[in-house]
């Protein structure tokens, strides 16, 4: 774990620093060709192989970040999806008069309300409604508040 972090952070960096603001990424990474040694030498060549291994680095650097967002993305739909069919779920235990499994499943939603979007979020107040209403409704008192 501890390699990791230093090499993430340095494909950030590197990412940061050679990957904002390329127009053209071929141009960066393909050293230009020579015809002839003069003028070559060897800091010269080693300079353009530095900056030839940085310039790959950035671009693996960027492409992970790429999927770590894709990642991300795809985790948080799956996160609302799960939400959803727990919602639905418990309208139907609510349906089929199962109350207290309603009631549970209800209190699991309410424990990340706050990761779920909005939408969701007023679906969850509609359900604690209707649970406190069949609730009502199963023991004959009226219901109370939320």
């Amino acid at each position: 774990m501890r390699k990791h972090i230093p090499i993430a952070a340095g494909a950030i960096l590197a990412a940061a620093v050679f990957g904002c603001g390329q127009k053209d990424e071929t141009a960066k990474t393909t050293p230009p060709a020579r015809t002839s040694t003069e003028g070559t030498t060897p800091a010269k060549d080693a300079a353009a192989d530095a900056s030839n291994r940085a310039a790959d680095a950035a671009q693996t650097a960027k492409d992970s970040i790429a999927g770590a967002s894709s990642a991300a993305k795809d985790a948080t739909n799956a996160t609302v999806a799960d939400a959803q069919a727990k919602l639905d779920q418990v309208m139907q235990y609510i349906k089929e008069n199962k109350i207290d499994l309603a009631e549970k499943t209800l209190s699991v939603l309410e424990q990340m309300k706050a990761s779920l979007p909005e939408a969701i979020q007023n679906q969850l107040a509609s359900a604690r409604s209707a649970v406190n209403a069949a609730k009502a409704k199963a023991t004959g008192t009226p219901p109370g508040p939320g």
